[in-house]
């Protein structure tokens, strides 16, 4: 990690409960900082315990913010303060094996059946708040890496850090989408990490880029340039109709559905659905050609899938042997689907037309 720059904590503060929660409900206090990675809620036990620890004075660690004019995002302590709102909103029923408090049974209680003694506790308790401003991209990185016990974000999560809400609301969208959702071949932890949401900025990519790679290298000046530029309405309804398509194709959940594949039949249903070959080359179609294209992957596809496999040169190959398959299968040619081999400038053509 880059230490060339430390984070400073210009601020040391603290905030009560009812302050906070009143922040939080007039959108002064912010959860959403999209580095952030996904996480499971506490369980009820753990909730507990943290409602317990209040009322008990136990040491609560600070919460990490990074402030923006008049709002907090919090970058560290996010399910003890969500924790602590949906108990003071009633949410949350106390864990029928929470300790006693001075004696006093807390356990299978929620707020209001509390005392008014430990409402008003809990109501004043101040949290400790550690707050930065002005962070740029390689500080909020540096400060999650050592939040998060050295464990180092991915490409994607820095990405997201950055891309904004515009973007990260579109890249959102489409992963709630059923194939997103139900039928491509990620693991939950690869999800929580935002797996499915570097898939689609890859099929981005490849859309606004015909020809490109997929490293790091190649999607950073894409990343800025997305940024940059609004998403044209046009692009957003096609690969809508892209992905509702690939749902059809495939009813169920498949092992070949991984993320080095998902790019390419994304692009090759485009091609499908651009130059109107629906009615040849149905959803269910698409889907059996898939099937037997990947229970005897040709061997270029295969060795393109390997070391190197974002390589511009092997996304290549991996598109260009599906295509040839592809037509081979349906009985088309690669004019059918207004691509010429070895011709690029064809590809951009296409693109310029979605």
């Amino acid at each position: 990690m880059n230490q060339d720059k430390a984070v400073s904590f210009n601020k040391k503060s603290n905030f009560d409960s009812e302050r906070l929660l009143k922040r939080y409900k007039t959108r002064k206090l912010n959860f959403d900082l999209a580095i952030q990675r996904k996480e499971n809620i506490w369980d009820n036990k753990r909730a507990s315990l943290l409602i317990h620890s209040i009322l008990s004075n136990y040491y609560i660690p600070p919460i990490v913010a990074i402030k923006d004019n008049d709002m907090l995002s919090v970058l560290d302590g996010k399910q003890r303060l969500t924790t602590l709102f949906s108990f003071m909103q009633g949410d949350l029923v106390l864990d029928k094996n929470t300790p006693l408090v001075d004696g006093e049974k807390i356990a299978g209680l929620t707020f209001e059946d509390l005392s008014e003694e430990f409402q008003s506790t809990i109501k004043k308790y101040k949290f400790d708040f550690s707050i930065s401003e002005n962070l740029n991209e390689q500080q909020i990185e540096e400060l999650f890496f050592r939040l998060n016990n050295g464990v180092a974000l991915r490409t994607i999560e820095v990405t997201r850090a950055v891309l904004g809400n515009r973007i990260i609301s579109f890249l959102k969208r489409i992963t709630d989408f059923p194939f997103f959702q139900y039928k491509i071949n990620i693991t939950a932890g690869a999800r929580k990490r935002y797996t499915d949401q570097e898939i689609v900025l890859q099929i981005l990519k490849l859309i606004y880029e015909p020809n490109s790679g997929l490293n790091k290298r190649e999607m950073q000046p894409f990343i800025d340039k997305l940024k940059s530029e609004d998403l044209k309405a046009r692009l957003k309804s096609t690969l809508d109709n892209a992905i509702f398509y690939l749902n059809e194709a495939f009813p169920k959940k498949q092992k070949f559905l991984k993320k080095v594949n998902v790019p390419m039949l994304v692009i090759l249903s485009l091609d499908v659905i651009n130059n109107n070959l629906n009615n040849k080359v149905t959803p269910i179609k698409f889907g059996d050609w898939a099937e037997a294209f990947f229970e005897n992957t040709p061997e270029d596809y295969r060795i393109a899938c390997q070391s190197g496999s974002a390589s511009a040169q092997n996304v290549k190959k991996r598109l260009t042997s599906m295509r040839n398959h592809f037509c081979k299968h349906f009985d088309l040619s690669l004019e059918d689907l207004n691509i010429k081999e070895d011709a690029p400038q064809k590809e951009k053509e296409l693109n310029k037309a979605i």
